[in-house]
């Protein structure tokens, strides 16, 4: 008989490659979610990919925009600047969008694992830079009119470029700075260089006030993008665990059902190793009782062979509804239910499973004063 058990079963299930490769995945998913949740740095380093990611998908969106102002600023400023000197700043805000614009797509194009968020947000942070210097060298040379309907389109286009930049450099918040620093110092220069009066300190004032006022507002869209990234691999990681629960839960059902064939399996091998020896003693019993052969010289003999053939077809009964038994569970006999109705097939199986019970109390009362 081959020896087949519900541990033999359950490690060969367990030992499977394709049955364990999804549990690995998900307790990979669940540790990589809970070293961003628990990352301790205070730039929230955890999240650094997903705020360059961020970043540069912001920055690839915004660069037609940001170069249908820098054009249109471009044409204005004719008004008050020559037409080289014109062409060449737009050439330079142009460029600055350009390389802004590749390094956005080399990030989002690279993997994960091949990102260095530190150096791609130096990069970021020099291509702000440069077309802050390049917004500055365009409000200069505005500003050197002396016009002051050039100074109200500078400081115009000032709100319009700060605005513009704080939401699309929220991610990296630095990069504001970078972008308006310039801007600022040089509308303070040609501000301050004029004549001193009342409103220039208010022109002064608002410039500053409004530096601050984007850097703030800056800084609290970068917040709210940490919190949204907080939730989400919160929720990640949530999920990973009911993922990773309903696998455990798998494997465990897998298991119980092994578990179930195997006793299916012994108790169908069983049976037949009992019908068999029990078979003869039955028909050995069964011609001595009826003493084919000859009468018995002794009268007892006679009783002897009655109970021996009564005992078997008792054991012969049990063995075959503990094998009935067996297929119910199985769901063998499926066609049983549906031809008698689910309510006889189970007062049927709950009639056959108590006289087994109450059939086998004997043979268990008989074992237990022999121990």
């Amino acid at each position: 008989m081959k020896n087949v058990t519900a541990d033999r079963i359950a490690l060969e299930y367990a030992a499977d490659p394709a049955a364990a490769m999804p549990r690995g995945h998900l307790a990979a998913e669940v540790r990589e979610a809970r070293e961003k949740l628990t990352a301790s740095a205070p730039s929230h380093y955890g999240f650094d990919l997903e705020l360059l990611r961020l970043f540069a998908k912001g920055r690839r969106s915004s660069g037609p925009a940001m170069a249908g102002l820098g054009a249109l600023a471009a044409a204005v400023a004719t008004t008050w600047v020559a037409v080289d000197t014109v062409l060449l700043w737009l050439a330079l805000d142009l460029g600055a969008l350009l390389l802004a614009s590749h390094f956005a797509g080399k990030v989002l194009a690279a993997e994960d694992s091949t990102l260095n968020a530190r150096r791609w947000q130096r990069k970021f942070i020099f291509t702000e830079a440069l077309q802050g210097v390049a917004w500055a060298v365009m409000v200069w040379f505005i500003g050197q009119a002396g016009d002051s309907d050039a100074r109200s389109f500078v400081l115009v286009l000032f709100l319009l470029v700060a605005a513009m930049n704080a939401t699309i450099s929220a991610s990296i918040p630095f990069t504001l700075t970078c972008t308006l620093a310039p801007m600022t110092l040089a509308i303070l220069g040609f501000l301050c260089s004029a004549s001193p009066s009342n409103g220039t300190y208010a022109l002064i004032a608002l410039v500053c006030g409004t530096q601050l006022y984007f850097m703030l507002l800056a800084m609290r869209l970068h917040a709210a993008s940490l919190a949204t990234l907080s939730f989400q691999a919160e929720k990640d990681e949530l999920i990973a665990e009911l993922e990773q629960a309903k696998a455990n839960s798998d494997l465990a059902r897998h298991r119980a059902e092994a578990a179930n064939l195997a006793k299916s399996r012994f108790l169908a091998t069983m049976s037949h190793e009992l019908r068999t020896p029990l078979n003869a003693i039955l028909g050995f019993s069964e011609v001595m009782k009826g003493e084919l052969f000859g009468s018995h010289m002794i009268a007892s003999y006679k009783d002897y062979s009655n109970d021996i053939h009564a005992s078997g077809q008792h054991l012969l009964m049990l063995i075959n509804e503990i094998l009935d038994l067996s297929r119910i569970e199985a769901s063998r006999n499926a066609g049983v239910f549906w031809g008698c109705g689910r309510k006889s097939g189970i007062s049927s199986s709950k009639r056959r499973s108590s006289r087994i019970y109450r059939r086998s109390w004997p043979m268990r009362a008989h074992f237990a004063k022999s121990c």
